[in-house]
């Protein structure tokens, strides 16, 4: 009898022309087996010729990356930071022969490696190093999966819809507090910990609500006993709210938010464990640790059991106590190789593996517990964003810089493998002057001196997904107020209506250009962004309109519009208006019947 067997499981979804691997190994019923790492197969529908990848880091997102196969060359990436989205994203396309495209997403939040061999096989798993699992006789393991989207006819638009309407209808996680897409104030870049109190908090919900906004959510420094140990290093101390800025607790801002009529978001880093906090302290047996030592930033092992189901408990008495609608959990370290410890009862070389198995656990148990709460999934902004967590959280964090020609290049190129509804970012920041006059990246203050093209284009840079804003709204001018009101009402009453309903098309991108249509059956909506110094005056090839319709295509800002045929949006294109560098104009389309 074999000692043991392995399997690649593929699951098609056809109408979407999605396939799902699985790599399953079963043990034998005689004797245990050692797995060390694995390996699936995904089958291409011709051989390989280009691979368009992402490196990533922090603030330095989906900076995309061209590997040409022509050559019968071998390429390979790995991803060794215990972030499935630290060093590389686990998403890809792949241009093959005879016009074949396949989108590639990895459904998993650790460590993963993706390799094209000479002879055109596409193979992706973690290697021993990554994980290594002793099988008991008759024992099986399922790998996570790899998520694949194809089309034999280069239509990569139409691929992209095809995995947006899989996300929606298979895969990612929704309810209908999602879908309502709440735009935001957090206070964090303004603030940071230091800054935030109940006064500061609450003085700009108010104003958040005359402007309005939905979701006022606190971010870092709530919790803890102290006001002179930075945030990071309390982490873990969920249960102590910090009373020195916060005098009358967390159930507080939460009521007056809602009396606002507005809905109140709080921020958690659940895995983590603050070098000088109480929990760190009372529990050190939950401590992650690798060969002994423990991380640069320490976290909790969820490979044990008893950590699980303090978490799950955990998060649970927060969401109770404080009446939070939304949650927004945060990842701020890399676990490399995970935990080795022998008394958690993971495996030596596993932990990262269970550890993940165990946070999946969390998230599914607490949404199945608050069916109408929000999990907004961030790590040091989107350096843990893949299928594998997002099909236990509804939305994801773009990034932690928001400057609008790095917010548009990263929604650029998650949009194609995320629908855009799950994805939420922040219109470009005030971040808060430092003692050395220094920023945490540049800051966008809208004082009286502001340009009104210039504030436009930041707020529509976030309005093709959920969207946030973090600034002293108290100090905006009446003018600005107006103006925030006016786009945010647009935003809501135009836009949103379409994200998650509509299909979604990459019109154009340049140095400094960016151009995105969202459309439904009765009307459309063209964005043109220019990130850029210079004027810019494209031509943008519309795609999604039959040859035969007639469609009127007008500036929302000048109201000036003209009629055009499908065929002609197609072949000779749209002659848009000059736009000035940084600036945003939106165009209204309507097919006319």
């Amino acid at each position: 009898m074999k000692a043991y067997s392995q399997s690649i499981r593929k699951k098609l979804y056809e109408q979407y022309s999605v396939t799902e691997y699985c790599s399953c190994t079963l043990a034998g019923d005689i004797e245990e087996v050692t797995l060390c790492g694995y390996e699936m197969d995904i089958a291409a529908a011709r051989y390989p010729v280009c691979i368009t990848y992402y490196e990533s880091g922090w603030g330095k997102e989906y900076r995309e990356r061209k590997f040409d196969l022509g050559e019968r060359q071998e390429f390979y990436i790995e991803n060794t930071r215990g972030r499935s989205s630290h060093q590389y994203h686990p998403f890809c396309i792949i241009a093959c022969e005879d016009n074949v495209v396949m989108l590639l997403a990895l459904a998993w939040s650790g460590n993963w490696y993706l390799r094209i061999t000479e002879d055109g096989r596409i193979l992706s798993g973690q290697t021993k190093e990554m994980f290594t699992r002793v099988l008991k006789a008759g024992e099986e393991f399922y790998s996570p999966s790899v998520i694949t989207a194809q089309t034999e006819d280069g239509d990569l638009d139409t691929l992209i819809n095809r995995m947006h309407r899989f996300g929606r209808d298979i895969w990612l996680k929704y309810n209908a507090e999602s879908r309502s897409l709440w735009t935001e104030w957090n206070h964090w870049w303004t603030f940071e910990d230091c800054g935030i109190n109940e006064e500061v908090f609450l003085a700009n919900a108010r104003k958040a609500a005359e402007l309005g906004i939905e979701l006022c959510t606190l971010d870092a420094g709530w919790f803890g006993n102290s006001t002179d140990i930075t945030w990071s290093k309390l982490q873990g101390d969920w249960s102590k709210c910090n009373k020195e800025r916060f005098p009358h607790g967390i159930r507080y801002l939460s009521d007056n938010v809602h009396k606002e009529r507005m809905k109140f978001g709080i921020w958690m880093e659940p895995e983590a464990m603050g070098t000088m906090s109480e929990l760190r302290k009372e529990h050190p047996e939950w401590e992650a640790l690798r060969d002994g030592k423990p991380c640069n930033s320490p976290y909790v092992c969820l490979g044990n059991k008893e950590t699980e189901e303090w978490l799950f408990q955990t998060m649970t008495a927060l969401v109770e106590d404080t009446g939070c609608d939304h949650i927004k959990l945060d990842f701020n370290l890399d676990p490399e190789l995970g935990c080795n410890r022998e008394d958690h009862g993971h495996q030596k070389n596993d932990g990262l593996q269970v550890h993940y198995e165990g946070y999946y656990r969390v998230l599914k148990r607490v949404g199945e517990r608050f069916p109408h709460l929000v999990i907004e999934n961030c790590s040091s902004g989107g350096l843990r964003t893949d299928y594998g967590i997002m099909k236990w959280a509804h939305t994801a964090f773009l990034s932690d810089v928001d400057i609008s020609s790095h917010s548009l290049n990263c929604f650029w190129h998650l949009s194609m493998f995320l629908p855009v509804e799950n994805i939420l970012h922040w219109i470009w920041s005030e971040t808060r002057e430092y003692e050395d006059g220094t920023h945490v990246f540049e800051s966008f203050p809208m004082d009286e001196d502001a340009e009104e093209s210039r504030i436009k284009y930041t707020l529509r840079a976030a309005m093709l997904h959920q969207l946030g804003i973090s600034r002293d709204l108290t100090k905006l001018s009446p003018k600005w107020s107006r103006l925030i009101k006016s786009e945010l009402d647009f935003y809501k009453n135009c836009i949103r209506p379409l994200l998650g309903k509509g299909d979604f098309f990459h019109v154009l991108r340049t140095e400094d250009i960016y151009a995105f249509l969202i459309k439904d059956e009765e009307k459309g909506y063209l964005f043109l962004y220019n990130t850029g110094s210079t004027v810019h005056q494209p031509s943008l090839i519309i795609r999604g309109y039959d040859n035969s319709c007639k469609c009127k295509i007008e500036n929302i800002d000048t109201g000036v519009g003209q009629y055009y045929r499908g065929k002609q949006l197609l072949e000779q294109g749209f002659p848009a208006d000059a736009i000035n560098g940084e600036s945003a104009a939106i165009y209204k389309i309507i097919e006319m019947k």
